[in-house]
């Protein structure tokens, strides 16, 4: 099992997600079978093609797209609302009090706004005595990355 399938599994079945999945390096990409097509009638190798998935590293991060296939097919999920919300994509961890709804049954969970949009992913943790939800990624990080 690689990493890919590993993320996945702590939300839903891997087969839920069914589409084509290339490793490139360290990158997954989804790439459709006309695309790879089009590749092999390239004399060079392509670098990245198709949607990014996520990338192994020392964890597994996932692309904001990867979360937006798993969403639905999932019921590892807290809701906040828009000021938290804005917090958890600034790289803040949410405090248990500000869920305002819940159907996690794992410690793993997507974090969605009010409007069941995907903000990123959390684990659900005790940090000096209080249930949080400790932010691993969020939509906003590739800014922050971007920015150093």
């Amino acid at each position: 099992m690689n990493r890919l399938q590993e993320f996945v599994a702590k939300f839903c079945s891997y087969e839920k997600i069914s589409y084509p999945v290339e490793k490139r390096g360290r990158r997954y990409y989804s790439v459709s079978p006309e695309l790879l097509e089009v590749e092999k009638s390239i004399d060079k190798g392509s670098y990245s093609s198709g949607l990014f998935l996520g990338e192994e590293g020392k964890f597994f991060t996932p692309s904001v797209v990867l979360l937006d296939w798993i969403a639905p097919h999932t019921t590892q999920k807290v809701w906040v609302d828009e000021k938290v919300g804005w917090l958890f994509v600034c790289g803040k961890d949410v405090f248990w009090d500000s869920v305002i709804r819940k159907k996690a049954d794992d410690s793993t969970v997507l974090v969605m706004s009010e409007k069941d949009e995907v903000l990123g992913v959390g684990q659900i943790t005790r940090k000096k005595g209080k249930k949080i939800v400790l932010n691993t990624f969020d939509r906003g990080s590739f800014l922050r990355r971007e920015r150093n």
